[in-house]
């Protein structure tokens, strides 16, 4: 219904005229220039309404391996293959 207001980031709004970015996962941004068009977005989930919204990754912290803990039997010995 192109008359009735909308909410949207917590304000009222007229959808008649409605037009704003909506942000991607990597940053991007799209300009939507209607509210069905918003709707639609924010319905697949992979679109947000504000780039705060957008969930961080989670940090992956590299793990040290010291080769001297390694055993040298793994290191040295190649495997056992059966032939036919």
């Amino acid at each position: 219904m192109e008359g009735t207001p909308a909410i949207y980031l917590g304000k009222l709004v007229s959808k008649a005229g409605f037009r704003t970015f909506i942000y991607a996962a990597d940053g991007s941004q799209k300009l939507v220039k209607s509210w069905d068009e918003f709707e639609a977005h924010m319905g697949l989930g992979t679109w947000f309404a504000e780039k705060s919204a957008i969930p961080k990754a989670p940090e992956v912290k590299p793990v040290a391996i010291n080769i001297a803990d390694i055993p040298l039997e793994r290191i040295t010995k190649p495997k056992k293959t059966k032939v036919k």
